[in-house]
């Protein structure tokens, strides 16, 4: 395979280090982060400059939850060079996982100002969901507004698929939105309608885990239209969520001991 030979390359040049930073690329591919961390350890000592192995490094250290240790890498990739756009998106990434919200919002809005060709729609919608997170509203309409912006200027650069999948995110979030400013009726409104979006897709496990996402955020929406029976349709018995949902809704019937049973489960 690949990695073997990569590696009787590096028998016979133990300081070529393309072929250090591709083995190290074929061990992050079969999950090996350990080794692709070495491997691009390896490039580093090599290069110190060498931009993409810190970036590739801060990648594999994610995986293993080195939060700190990918933060120290991109931010490295931003000291050689300030646009580029991924490390920022990156480090706000790994910034939440440690509890960094506002350095995480600090690294979405420079990937957002950086000028550059990407598609910047899940830039916004990863400061969306920071926003939500620490219940600053304020900032949310115009974000989504940017959102559907972005959408209709990419067009041409994106499938019909991934068009629909985003029109489906922007209306989730203009429910959560609905939501916590009290306008409940809306709020379910643009939460079905975001539901009805993705069932025009076929199946996988991103649409699904998006289905669920949103299905979650619909059974509180119903809830607080007190239209209990929808929400019990739609609770599954796997999401902890819903069973959450499902033990509120048992309370508010005056059913206490389903409620309990649900709980304790």
């Amino acid at each position: 395979g690949s990695i073997s030979d990569y590696s009787e390359v590096i028998n016979l040049n133990p300081k070529y280090e393309n072929a250090f930073f591709y083995r190290a690329y074929a061990k992050y591919e079969i999950q090996d982060y350990e080794g692709a961390i070495a491997d691009y350890s390896e490039v580093i000592n090599l290069n110190p400059k060498y931009e993409n192995a810190f970036f590739n490094r801060a990648l594999a250290k994610d995986e293993i939850q080195d939060y700190e240790g990918s933060i120290s890498d991109y931010s490295e990739v931003i000291n050689l060079n300030p646009k580029y756009e991924k490390a920022f998106f990156y480090r706000s990434k790994a910034r939440d996982n440690i509890g960094n919200i506002s350095g995480a919002i600090d690294d979405l809005n420079v990937s957002l100002d950086l000028e550059s060709n990407q598609d910047k729609f899940h830039d916004i919608d990863s400061l969306i969901y920071l926003y939500f997170k620490i219940s600053d509203y304020k900032n949310i309409p115009f974000l989504i507004k940017l959102q559907k912006e972005n959408t209709k200027n990419n067009l041409s650069n994106q499938s019909a698929k991934e068009v629909v999948i985003k029109e489906a995110i922007i209306k989730y979030n203009k429910g959560k939105l609905s939501t916590v400013t009290g306008e409940k009726l809306k709020a379910v409104n643009y939460l079905e309608s975001s539901i009805k979006e993705l069932k025009s897709l076929e199946n996988n496990e991103r649409i699904q885990i998006l289905n669920d996402l949103i299905k979650s955020q619909l059974v509180w929406a119903y809830i607080d239209i007190k239209d209990y029976q929808k929400a019990k349709q739609i609770i599954k018995r796997r999401s902890l969520d819903g069973q959450l949902a499902l033990a509120f809704i048992y309370i508010i019937e005056g059913n206490s001991l389903k409620s309990e049973k649900i709980i304790k489960r």
